[in-house]
């Protein structure tokens, strides 16, 4: 395990050589509060694009405890414009509020 692991880090070493080189630029580090994960915010992004959950709908569905920290959904659309933001993402539009329409066949 040893040897695949520093096998791993001199792949990532030399991957992020060659993309600095070519004019890629490191994202920026989003520093956590409180302990929680530094990326919950692309969590939050992906709920958001590709299941196409409202702001509203993840933080409701992501408060786990709501007596510690309530999580609202500015909190959370707050969040998912900073990932977006930082890995250069266009947003869907927001969803139209309401129960999506039945398709007629």
């Amino acid at each position: 395990m040893a040897e695949f692991r520093a096998a791993l880090s001199s792949y990532r070493e030399q991957m992020t050589s060659l993309a600095l080189r070519y004019g890629f630029q490191k994202t920026p580090r989003k520093r956590s509060r409180a302990g929680r994960h530094s990326l919950v915010a692309f969590d939050y992004l992906a709920l958001y694009q590709v299941r196409q959950w409202s702001a509203e709908h993840i933080a409701n569905e992501l408060d786990t405890d709501p007596e510690e920290f309530t999580l609202r959904a500015e909190a959370v659309m707050e969040q998912i414009h900073w990932a977006a933001d930082a890995i250069d993402l266009r947003l869907r539009p927001p969803s139209k509020p309401g129960r999506p329409r039945k398709e007629s066949s």
